[in-house]
């Protein structure tokens, strides 16, 4: 959809009004570690709260909570360069949803998904981080993940907007305004639940850039299958309970080589597409994110639910 001259301004006056912003991005995801220091802020009559997570399986209604966030390398300038970065990142949003919600309807689920922070201001947040968030050099790898948190849990009412959308899940998606150089060396990631974790908000770190390439619209498919429960299937370096193997792996890069959670590019060039996501979601990724209940080759390797 193209924006009026008046809606980009209207957008403008939205955003500068917020009082909240965060980041995100996906390429290669990570499951972070649990976090000791979320005890602080997250905690009732003296105990930690744990939680099932703010996203359960891929069913009912998700909402997408987009945060929007700066760091001392990279920031977010609203009122020039960066509105078509901000309608792009709306855009492959809607995207990423309805192309989730076309996979769901294809394994006989309906789900639905709200996300578009234009159209609904009390899904769009700005935070201004005080960790680096955009270098793999940063000394304390979770101390961004933890500010992010506090600030959800201080300043995002989670149980009223699940009341306002009806939403079974809660998705957060933290965007960071990375620019195309080479040199930018974090990578877009997600804090998922699990059992051990001090949290239950899922969260996303999605940069409009890894290392130098404008992530696709896969990428956000991608990252939101993480939050639903799928694994990666390219390493098992980020396998974290599922026993994925190196047998495994080659099975999935010889037949199941257009999986979304193995590859974001095209099939066919190898390239990033940005119209279309060119992706398949495989029985394996289906199983974990509840969409069938049973999965022959989940059985045939030997894979597991870390939970």
């Amino acid at each position: 959809m193209t924006l009026t001259k008046k809606a980009l301004t209207a957008l403008l006056c939205t955003l500068t009004a917020l009082q909240a912003f965060a980041f995100a991005s996906c390429s290669k995801s990570e499951r972070t570690p649990a976090r000791e220091t979320y005890n602080d802020y997250h905690s009732h009559a003296g105990s930690v709260v744990y939680g099932q997570g703010s996203v359960g399986q891929l069913q009912g209604r998700t909402i997408v909570v987009s945060i929007f966030g700066n760091d001392d390398n990279y920031q977010w300038d609203y009122d020039n360069e960066d509105k078509a970065a901000i309608l792009n990142i709306r855009d492959s949003i809607k995207m990423a949803t309805d192309y989730l919600q076309d996979v769901a309807e294809s394994y006989g689920t309906k789900v639905w998904f709200t996300s578009d922070f234009l159209a609904n201001p009390d899904l769009m947040y700005e935070v201004t981080l005080d960790e680096i968030v955009t270098s793999l050099a940063r000394e304390d790898s979770v101390g961004f993940e933890d500010e992010t948190l506090r600030f959800i849990e201080r300043n995002i009412d989670e149980d009223q907007l699940r009341d306002k959308y009806k939403a079974d899940n809660v998705l957060y998606m933290m965007f960071l305004n990375t620019d195309d150089s080479p040199f930018m060396d974090a990578i877009s990631c997600t804090i998922m639940w699990y059992p051990e974790e001090l949290t239950d908000s899922e969260v996303i770190f999605l940069y409009n850039y890894d290392f130098g390439l404008l992530n696709p619209p896969a990428a956000y498919a991608h990252e939101m299958l993480h939050t639903f429960g799928a694994p990666d299937l390219y390493d098992t370096g980020y396998d974290y309970g599922y026993g994925i193997t190196d047998g495994f792996l080659h099975y999935v890069e010889t037949d199941l080589s257009n999986e979304i959670m193995y590859t974001c590019s095209d099939p066919v060039t190898g390239n990033y597409v940005y119209d279309r996501i060119p992706n398949e979601v495989s029985e394996v990724t289906a199983y974990y994110v509840g969409l069938i209940d049973q999965s022959d080759i989940v059985d045939e390797w030997g894979l597991i639910e870390p939970y």
